[in-house]
């Protein structure tokens, strides 16, 4: 019987090793980063990392089997009946170092440091501290970014981290062997991920007041754009899954609406740039 491929989310694996060691997930999120722009995820120029993204569409219309968008950024499959299915379909998308330098660095809320072309310039962003990078590239990015379980289990015993805990079986068990499908095991069937094995309790406001305030302190000391109202759900529900809590996008941009966090959102018009002119004068 074959195993069901099995690969994690890096914010899923730092929530896991961080839930076992008692140390904060950003270690390894640091880690982790630190080695893709060392190379150490390139073997013989092939990436082991990937993204999640939309399947391509047969074409560009909305007909049955195509995908689109939902109005909350949800991919959604084109039903017979012409209406929109969520799905969880996805594409993997290689991750190499040279395309992501090329594609991201000299953006702002992304890589605000250009990248020069070389290859010591790549592993120059290594010496980044992860609390550094921007939170659109640390939230949206990095944490979004998937490894398999060989390749990750390859790496972790390479890694310093592996003397906290030896064996990733106490934080990312093997996945059972996978089964033809059927009528009952179909029904029976449910995904394997971290986000299933642990369960995610609400929010209360003063959790996610907390984690506000904390995109918001990140976003400040990296000298990045503050997220905006619409980009704030993004940021503060993974920093509230680090902490075993979920919390809506409509509660989180209620709480953001609070005068102590519209100040520290930047007004319509204005740029880092401008902000910082300002600041000179």
């Amino acid at each position: 019987m074959s195993r069901a491929i099995d690969h994690r989310s890096f914010f899923d694996i730092a929530w896991a090793w961080s839930a076992v060691t008692g140390e904060p997930s950003s270690m390894m999120m640091d880690a982790l980063v630190r080695s893709f722009w060392r190379g150490e995820f390139e073997p013989d120029g092939k990436s082991r990392l990937f993204a999640l993204i939309q399947p391509d569409s047969p074409s560009a219309e909305r007909r049955p089997g195509n995908y689109a968008n939902t109005e909350n950024g949800l991919t959604a499959k084109i039903g017979n009946d012409d209406k929109a299915y969520v799905t969880a379909e996805r594409k993997q998308h290689w991750l190499l170092r040279r395309q992501v330098a090329d594609v991201l660095c000299g953006m702002p809320e992304y890589c605000p440091w250009p990248w020069d072309g070389s290859d010591e310039g790549l592993v120059g962003f290594s010496t980044i501290p992860f609390e550094v990078w921007p939170v659109r590239m640390r939230d949206e990015r990095y944490a979004q970014w998937h490894i398999q379980r060989e390749h990750f289990a390859e790496w972790y015993r390479a890694s310093t981290l592996s003397t906290m805990v030896s064996s990733i079986e106490q934080f990312w068990p093997e996945a059972p062997p996978a089964v033809a499908p059927d009528a009952k095991s179909a029904e029976l069937a449910k995904p394997h991920s971290a986000s299933h094995t642990l369960a995610l309790k609400s929010a209360p406001n003063l959790e996610i007041r907390a984690a506000i305030k904390a995109a918001y302190d990140a976003a400040n000391a990296a000298g990045g754009k503050p997220p905006n109202i619409k980009e704030l759900p993004a940021a503060v529900q993974l920093r509230l899954k680090e902490k075993g809590y979920h919390a809506s996008a409509r509660s989180i941009q209620k709480v953001g609406e609070a005068p102590e966090f519209k100040r520290r959102r930047r007004q319509p018009g204005k740029t880092i740039a401008s902000e910082r002119r300002v600041q000179k004068k």
